[in-house]
Protein backbone atom coordinates (compact mmCIF):
# COMPACT_ATOMS: atom_id res chain seq x y z
CA UNK A 1 0.00 0.00 0.00
CA UNK A 2 1.02 3.52 -0.77
CA UNK A 3 0.81 5.69 2.78
CA UNK A 4 1.28 9.53 2.90
CA UNK A 5 2.14 10.70 6.29
CA UNK A 6 2.14 14.27 7.47
CA UNK A 7 4.39 15.64 9.95
CA UNK A 8 6.77 12.64 8.67
CA UNK A 9 10.02 14.41 10.24
CA UNK A 10 8.27 14.69 13.62
CA UNK A 11 8.91 12.44 16.62
CA UNK A 12 5.61 9.71 15.63
CA UNK A 13 6.21 10.93 11.73
CA UNK A 14 9.37 9.55 11.82
CA UNK A 15 8.82 6.29 13.80
CA UNK A 16 5.80 5.38 11.82
CA UNK A 17 7.67 5.96 8.59
CA UNK A 18 10.21 3.80 9.02
CA UNK A 19 8.01 0.98 10.77
CA UNK A 20 5.87 1.33 7.11
CA UNK A 21 9.03 0.94 5.05
CA UNK A 22 9.75 -2.41 7.08
CA UNK A 23 6.21 -3.79 6.56
CA UNK A 24 7.25 -3.23 3.26
CA UNK A 25 4.46 -0.32 2.38
CA UNK A 26 5.60 2.80 -0.20
CA UNK A 27 5.87 5.40 2.32
CA UNK A 28 5.74 9.03 1.57
CA UNK A 29 7.35 11.47 4.59
CA UNK A 30 5.32 14.94 4.00
CA UNK A 31 7.10 17.49 6.19
CA UNK A 32 8.81 21.02 5.83
CA UNK A 33 11.74 21.24 4.04
CA UNK A 34 13.84 22.33 7.08
CA UNK A 35 12.60 19.55 9.31
CA UNK A 36 13.49 17.07 6.05
CA UNK A 37 16.85 18.32 6.03
CA UNK A 38 17.43 18.06 9.29
CA UNK A 39 16.32 14.47 8.90
CA UNK A 40 18.04 13.63 5.89
CA UNK A 41 21.64 14.92 8.03
CA UNK A 42 21.08 12.55 10.64
CA UNK A 43 21.12 9.31 7.39
CA UNK A 44 18.71 8.87 4.53
CA UNK A 45 16.31 6.21 4.32
CA UNK A 46 16.45 4.94 0.86
CA UNK A 47 13.07 3.20 0.93
CA UNK A 48 10.95 6.58 1.98
CA UNK A 49 10.31 9.47 -0.38
CA UNK A 50 10.00 12.43 0.97
CA UNK A 51 7.40 15.69 -0.10
CA UNK A 52 7.37 19.06 0.93
CA UNK A 53 4.63 19.55 2.75
CA UNK A 54 3.36 22.60 5.13
CA UNK A 55 -0.26 23.25 6.83
CA UNK A 56 -1.59 26.32 5.59
CA UNK A 57 1.38 26.90 2.84
CA UNK A 58 0.01 26.11 -0.83
CA UNK A 59 1.91 22.76 -2.16
CA UNK A 60 0.72 20.44 -4.86
CA UNK A 61 -1.92 17.83 -2.98
CA UNK A 62 -2.72 16.76 -6.37
CA UNK A 63 0.84 15.31 -6.81
CA UNK A 64 1.34 14.87 -2.85
CA UNK A 65 -1.75 12.12 -2.59
CA UNK A 66 -1.42 10.57 -6.28
CA UNK A 67 -2.03 6.79 -5.78
CA UNK A 68 -2.36 7.27 -2.19
CA UNK A 69 -4.33 4.26 -0.61
CA UNK A 70 -3.97 6.16 3.56
CA UNK A 71 -3.29 9.37 4.63
CA UNK A 72 -1.90 9.25 8.14
CA UNK A 73 -3.01 12.75 9.13
CA UNK A 74 -0.35 13.72 12.03
CA UNK A 75 0.62 17.31 11.13
CA UNK A 76 -0.85 20.32 13.57
CA UNK A 77 0.69 23.79 13.96
CA UNK A 78 0.76 24.94 18.02
CA UNK A 79 0.95 23.15 21.18
CA UNK A 80 -1.42 23.69 24.35
CA UNK A 81 1.06 26.12 25.61
CA UNK A 82 0.52 28.42 22.93
CA UNK A 83 0.29 31.79 23.64
CA UNK A 84 -2.84 33.52 22.98
CA UNK A 85 -1.18 36.05 20.08
CA UNK A 86 -0.61 32.55 17.88
CA UNK A 87 -3.92 30.72 18.34
CA UNK A 88 -5.70 32.53 15.39
CA UNK A 89 -2.85 31.84 12.90
CA UNK A 90 -2.53 28.28 14.00
CA UNK A 91 -6.13 27.37 14.10
CA UNK A 92 -6.35 28.97 10.32
CA UNK A 93 -3.53 26.24 9.19
CA UNK A 94 -4.68 23.26 10.98
CA UNK A 95 -8.43 23.84 10.22
CA UNK A 96 -7.96 25.56 6.71
CA UNK A 97 -4.91 23.64 5.69
CA UNK A 98 -6.32 20.34 7.25
CA UNK A 99 -9.45 20.55 5.10
CA UNK A 100 -7.70 21.01 1.92
CA UNK A 101 -5.57 18.22 2.99
CA UNK A 102 -9.23 16.19 3.31
CA UNK A 103 -10.78 17.51 0.66
CA UNK A 104 -7.70 16.57 -2.18
CA UNK A 105 -7.71 12.74 -0.05
CA UNK A 106 -11.39 12.13 -1.11
CA UNK A 107 -11.00 13.87 -4.57
CA UNK A 108 -7.60 11.42 -4.71
CA UNK A 109 -9.67 8.67 -4.07
CA UNK A 110 -7.85 8.01 -0.86
CA UNK A 111 -9.10 4.75 1.02
CA UNK A 112 -9.01 6.30 4.49
CA UNK A 113 -7.85 8.99 6.46
CA UNK A 114 -6.26 8.60 10.15
CA UNK A 115 -6.20 11.69 12.35
CA UNK A 116 -3.95 11.71 14.99
CA UNK A 117 -6.11 13.63 17.72
CA UNK A 118 -5.39 14.15 21.31
CA UNK A 119 -6.99 12.01 24.03
CA UNK A 120 -5.06 14.19 26.55
CA UNK A 121 -7.29 17.34 25.48
CA UNK A 122 -9.94 17.11 23.68
CA UNK A 123 -12.53 15.69 26.72
CA UNK A 124 -11.15 18.78 29.12
CA UNK A 125 -11.99 18.08 32.53
CA UNK A 126 -13.80 15.18 32.92
CA UNK A 127 -15.65 13.78 36.10
CA UNK A 128 -14.52 10.41 36.05
CA UNK A 129 -11.68 8.40 34.59
CA UNK A 130 -10.97 6.28 32.89
CA UNK A 131 -12.71 7.91 30.04
CA UNK A 132 -14.53 6.64 27.05
CA UNK A 133 -16.05 7.70 23.46
CA UNK A 134 -18.87 8.82 24.12
CA UNK A 135 -17.88 11.18 27.09
CA UNK A 136 -18.56 15.07 25.82
CA UNK A 137 -15.83 16.86 24.47
CA UNK A 138 -14.96 20.20 26.15
CA UNK A 139 -11.51 21.10 25.51
CA UNK A 140 -10.38 24.18 27.82
CA UNK A 141 -7.18 24.80 25.27
CA UNK A 142 -6.85 25.91 22.27
CA UNK A 143 -4.80 23.24 21.02
CA UNK A 144 -7.92 20.38 22.26
CA UNK A 145 -10.17 22.71 20.38
CA UNK A 146 -8.03 22.54 16.99
CA UNK A 147 -7.96 18.94 17.43
CA UNK A 148 -11.68 18.10 18.28
CA UNK A 149 -12.46 20.78 15.27
CA UNK A 150 -11.05 18.60 13.02
CA UNK A 151 -12.44 15.20 14.23
CA UNK A 152 -15.79 16.92 13.59
CA UNK A 153 -14.55 17.89 10.29
CA UNK A 154 -13.43 14.67 9.46
CA UNK A 155 -17.12 12.83 10.75
CA UNK A 156 -18.80 15.34 8.22
CA UNK A 157 -16.82 13.71 5.31
CA UNK A 158 -17.55 10.37 6.33
CA UNK A 159 -21.34 10.87 6.99
CA UNK A 160 -21.76 13.48 3.37
CA UNK A 161 -18.86 11.88 1.37
CA UNK A 162 -18.43 8.20 2.24
CA UNK A 163 -14.74 8.86 2.93
CA UNK A 164 -13.42 6.61 5.66
CA UNK A 165 -12.25 8.64 8.38
CA UNK A 166 -10.77 7.63 11.76
CA UNK A 167 -9.81 9.64 14.55
CA UNK A 168 -7.43 8.27 17.09
CA UNK A 169 -7.53 10.01 20.37
CA UNK A 170 -3.87 9.50 21.34
CA UNK A 171 -2.62 9.72 25.25
CA UNK A 172 0.48 11.62 26.05
CA UNK A 173 3.35 9.87 23.76
CA UNK A 174 6.62 9.48 25.35
CA UNK A 175 9.65 7.60 23.82
CA UNK A 176 13.27 8.10 22.54
CA UNK A 177 12.69 10.41 19.71
CA UNK A 178 11.73 13.09 21.88
CA UNK A 179 15.16 14.04 22.94
CA UNK A 180 15.92 15.78 19.99
CA UNK A 181 12.32 17.62 19.38
CA UNK A 182 10.41 20.57 21.25
CA UNK A 183 7.29 20.27 22.99
CA UNK A 184 7.69 16.91 24.80
CA UNK A 185 6.13 15.35 27.36
CA UNK A 186 7.18 15.31 31.13
CA UNK A 187 9.43 11.69 30.93
CA UNK A 188 11.75 13.16 28.26
CA UNK A 189 12.37 16.56 30.01
CA UNK A 190 12.47 14.87 33.01
CA UNK A 191 14.96 12.42 31.88
CA UNK A 192 16.69 14.86 30.04
CA UNK A 193 16.94 17.05 33.31
CA UNK A 194 18.45 13.85 35.24
CA UNK A 195 21.33 13.44 32.53
CA UNK A 196 22.59 16.90 32.45
CA UNK A 197 21.82 17.17 36.48
CA UNK A 198 19.41 20.00 36.18
CA UNK A 199 16.23 20.88 38.39
CA UNK A 200 12.78 19.12 37.22
CA UNK A 201 10.47 22.14 36.88
CA UNK A 202 6.70 20.84 37.77
CA UNK A 203 4.13 23.13 37.35
CA UNK A 204 1.67 22.86 39.87
CA UNK A 205 1.88 20.25 43.22
CA UNK A 206 2.23 17.10 40.85
CA UNK A 207 -0.77 15.34 41.23
CA UNK A 208 -2.09 15.89 37.54
CA UNK A 209 -2.55 12.65 35.82
CA UNK A 210 -2.02 11.41 32.41
CA UNK A 211 -2.34 8.66 30.24
CA UNK A 212 1.39 7.93 28.78
CA UNK A 213 1.80 5.46 25.79
CA UNK A 214 5.20 4.54 24.24
CA UNK A 215 5.77 5.55 20.69
CA UNK A 216 5.64 1.58 19.68
CA UNK A 217 2.71 1.07 20.82
CA UNK A 218 1.22 4.38 19.07
CA UNK A 219 3.13 3.30 15.61
CA UNK A 220 0.91 -0.59 15.98
CA UNK A 221 -2.12 1.87 16.96
CA UNK A 222 -1.83 3.82 13.50
CA UNK A 223 -1.06 0.82 10.86
CA UNK A 224 -3.72 -0.89 12.63
CA UNK A 225 -6.32 1.75 12.08
CA UNK A 226 -5.56 1.66 8.67
CA UNK A 227 -5.87 -1.30 7.59
CA UNK A 228 -8.88 -2.90 10.04
CA UNK A 229 -12.46 -2.59 9.14
CA UNK A 230 -13.49 0.22 11.44
CA UNK A 231 -16.70 2.45 11.27
CA UNK A 232 -15.46 6.08 10.67
CA UNK A 233 -15.31 7.63 14.21
CA UNK A 234 -12.73 8.09 17.13
CA UNK A 235 -11.36 5.97 19.00
CA UNK A 236 -8.80 6.44 22.43
CA UNK A 237 -5.27 5.18 21.94
CA UNK A 238 -3.34 5.09 25.32
CA UNK A 239 -2.36 2.61 28.46
CA UNK A 240 -5.54 2.85 30.18
CA UNK A 241 -3.11 3.77 32.93
CA UNK A 242 -2.74 7.16 34.64
CA UNK A 243 0.55 8.62 36.07
CA UNK A 244 0.71 12.08 38.36
CA UNK A 245 3.80 13.86 37.89
CA UNK A 246 5.23 12.89 41.45
CA UNK A 247 5.06 9.18 40.41
CA UNK A 248 7.08 10.58 37.21
CA UNK A 249 9.66 12.09 39.51
CA UNK A 250 9.87 8.64 41.18
CA UNK A 251 10.45 6.48 38.17
CA UNK A 252 13.43 8.73 36.76
CA UNK A 253 14.76 8.44 40.46
CA UNK A 254 14.59 4.49 40.31
CA UNK A 255 15.52 4.25 36.53
CA UNK A 256 18.01 6.82 36.43
CA UNK A 257 19.51 6.15 39.71
CA UNK A 258 19.72 10.29 40.45
CA UNK A 259 18.16 12.33 43.50
CA UNK A 260 16.92 14.78 41.16
CA UNK A 261 15.88 18.42 42.81
CA UNK A 262 12.26 19.06 42.46
CA UNK A 263 10.76 22.56 41.63
CA UNK A 264 7.38 23.53 41.24
CA UNK A 265 5.75 26.34 39.13
CA UNK A 266 2.50 28.19 39.35
CA UNK A 267 0.20 25.94 37.81
CA UNK A 268 -1.59 26.36 34.08
CA UNK A 269 -4.81 26.98 33.54
CA UNK A 270 -4.75 24.89 30.49
CA UNK A 271 -4.26 21.69 32.47
CA UNK A 272 -6.98 19.41 33.25
CA UNK A 273 -6.26 18.00 36.11
CA UNK A 274 -6.51 14.18 35.25
CA UNK A 275 -7.36 12.00 31.90
CA UNK A 276 -6.85 8.59 31.76
CA UNK A 277 -8.56 6.80 28.39
CA UNK A 278 -10.58 3.78 27.98
CA UNK A 279 -9.50 2.05 24.83
CA UNK A 280 -12.01 -0.86 25.10
CA UNK A 281 -13.83 0.08 21.67
CA UNK A 282 -10.38 0.11 19.64
CA UNK A 283 -9.13 -2.69 21.07
CA UNK A 284 -12.00 -4.74 20.99
CA UNK A 285 -12.95 -4.40 17.48
CA UNK A 286 -9.33 -4.07 16.60
CA UNK A 287 -7.20 -6.79 19.27
CA UNK A 288 -5.03 -4.00 19.27
CA UNK A 289 -3.49 -3.45 23.07
CA UNK A 290 -0.92 -1.38 24.72
CA UNK A 291 2.14 -3.42 25.19
CA UNK A 292 4.69 -1.32 27.30
CA UNK A 293 4.48 -0.25 30.86
CA UNK A 294 5.41 3.64 31.81
CA UNK A 295 8.39 1.82 33.65
CA UNK A 296 9.43 -0.33 30.57
CA UNK A 297 9.29 2.51 28.05
CA UNK A 298 11.20 5.19 30.76
CA UNK A 299 13.91 2.47 31.07
CA UNK A 300 14.15 2.29 27.40
CA UNK A 301 14.59 6.19 26.67
CA UNK A 302 17.10 6.07 29.04
CA UNK A 303 19.53 3.20 27.83
CA UNK A 304 18.93 5.55 24.75
CA UNK A 305 20.12 8.48 26.68
CA UNK A 306 22.93 7.76 28.00
CA UNK A 307 24.53 6.21 24.72
CA UNK A 308 24.20 9.57 22.63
Amino acid sequence: MRYVVTAGAGFLGSALCSALADAGHEVVRADRADRLQRLSDTGVDARILDAVHELGVESDLVALLDGCDVLLHLAHRGLPSSPMAHIAREAAANLGGGLELVEAARAAGVGRVVYASSGGTVYGRVSHVPVDEMAECAPISAYGVGKSAMERYLAFFAADFGLSTVSLRVGNAVGEGQFRGAGVGAPAKFLAAARAGDPIHIWGDGTTVRDYIYVDDIVRAFMTASAAELPSGPYNVGSGVGHSLNEIVALVREVTGVDVDVRHEEARVFDVPSIVLDVTRFSGLTGWTPHVDLRSGMTHMWQHLTSM
